[in-house]
């Protein structure tokens, strides 16, 4: 396989008079231009080998090989201005959308710094399946996995951070596919444990309103079971659960906003107009988007109505257990576990379908993603919302 491609961004913040960064902040414009260059070769195989009539080896590998170019710079301009009208002049004046990169040396303002990367990898796994009967198959399995690195091209433009690293993983999993009761029953498990190294982890930072790259590494273990039944030919259910313990091993985080004011679990802490940062150590922490328990219960039954025609009633409870939804740890970003129930009343024929659909019906509030945010000058937090309760008539046709 190979792969050769270009990407070229700008983005463009502007702020008011005093908006961020204190009421003596001026109103300006941070233009940020970035591009990256990508040309990767890889090749793959994967052979079974049938031992007996019981057992399967399974041996596969992968090596990849890529070369990457990137440059990132910014640089301010007027309030509402077109990227290519930036003014180096206005570098480093008050408030913290003016400071500009330097360039590879440090010493010019608004130039780009720049970064390439050359590296390969050789990934491999194995896998050892064994046939116990006609209905039931065990495994175990022992995988590598590879992440290339790359470029920080939205973080402020910290030459020593300006390229973050690879990052590598190995996952042992031991499992089974089984199918019972005369096939109307069909049961998988699997036992499984993973551990990352250099951890690619992106976040906002909350103060310049930057996106910044973090790595470490961190140990992920726990149980997926995936059940379903077939009851009748007109009524199934279904059960799929994961139990997770995911921690961080070795991370050094930004800090929130409200962590850094008071520096309680901060350190390198800096408090000032415009610049407000921090380090904390989450080693030991819960990952971020990883609740200890979810799991769906679901049901489905369906009669027929005549001719073709078909109704279905089908319902499903979600459970995600507690999380945190900022990788900062911010206590604002704290999900609660949550339980929705969906509800589909459905009458479906050959060429068209008309249906009652319910989301949510539980109302829960659910955050996807939460941030802090410096705008209004005080520790809040931006956050993305799933939809809450929702019913809807949906209708379709085939032709």
């Amino acid at each position: 396989m190979y792969f050769d491609g270009d990407m070229d961004g700008t983005q463009s913040f502007h702020a008011v008079a005093g908006a961020i960064g204190g009421p003596t902040a001026p109103a300006l414009a941070r233009h940020e231009f970035y591009s990256s260059e990508t040309e990767s070769f890889a090749a793959f195989a994967e052979i079974d080998w049938h031992l007996n009539d019981a057992y399967t080896l399974t041996l596969g590998g992968r090596y990849t090989d890529e070369d990457r170019k990137g440059q990132k710079a910014q640089r301010p301009g007027a309030v509402y201005s077109d990227p290519s009208q930036a003014d180096t002049s206005l570098c480093f004046v008050a408030g913290p959308l003016s400071p500009c990169t330097l360039g590879d040396d440090g010493m010019t303002p608004g130039a780009p710094i720049t970064g390439e990367i050359g590296e390969s990898n050789f990934s491999y796994n194995a896998s050892l399946s064994w046939a116990v009967n006609e209905n039931s198959n065990l495994y175990l399995t022992y995988a590598t996995g590879f992440k290339s690195g790359g470029f920080d091209l939205r973080g402020a433009g910290n030459p020593a951070k300006f390229i973050f690293g690879n990052e590598e993983s190995t996952n042992i999993e031991f499992g089974g596919k089984h199918t019972l009761a005369n096939g109307s029953v069909r049961f998988n498990w699997a036992i499984f444990h993973t551990e990352v190294d250099d951890l690619q982890a992106a976040a906002n930072d909350p103060v310049i309103i930057s996106q910044i790259v973090a790595q470490g590494d961190a140990t992920s273990e726990g149980v997926e079971l995936d059940f379903l039944w077939a009851v009748n030919e007109n009524f199934r259910l279904s059960f799929v659960a994961t139990y997770l313990n995911a921690e961080y091993d070795d991370f050094l985080g930004s800090c929130y906003l409200g962590q850094v004011e008071t520096g309680t679990g901060c350190f390198n802490v800096t408090v000032a107009a415009g610049n407000r940062t921090g380090v904390q150590d989450l080693a030991g922490r819960q990952m971020v988007f990883a609740p200890d328990w979810a799991y769906v219960l679901g049901a489905e039954y369906s009669v027929p109505v005549g001719g073709n025609r078909e109704v279905r009633l089908s319902a499903k409870w979600i459970h995600v257990g507690s999380h945190f939804t900022s990788i900062e740890m911010d206590p604002l970003g704290f999900q609660s576990s949550t339980d929705r129930l969906d509800v589909t009343l459905a009458l479906y024929d050959q060429r068209w379908s008309l249906a009652l659909v319910g989301r949510n019906l539980t109302n829960e509030l659910v955050h996807t993603f939460t941030n802090a945010s410096t705008l209004s000058g005080t520790a809040v937090a931006a956050t993305n919302i799933e939809e809450t309760r929702a019913i809807a008539l949906r209708a379709t046709f085939n032709w």
